[in-house]
């Protein structure tokens, strides 16, 4: 159940630092957005198989 709460977080963070990059046209929390993005949807996807 942690890893469940964990993935949310980084969905959120990812999907937060994607929208920031987008209003201060930074390539770095764009990065940043995609990885935790990535992080966080692949941790969705074990914490759903591995119950």
């Amino acid at each position: 159940m942690t890893s469940f709460f964990l993935a949310l977080t980084f969905l959120f963070s990812g999907t937060t630092f994607i929208t920031l990059s987008k209003r201060d046209n930074n390539k770095q929390y764009q990065n940043a957005g995609i990885l935790l993005t990535v992080a966080g949807a692949i941790l969705l996807l074990v914490s759903m198989f591995n119950h």
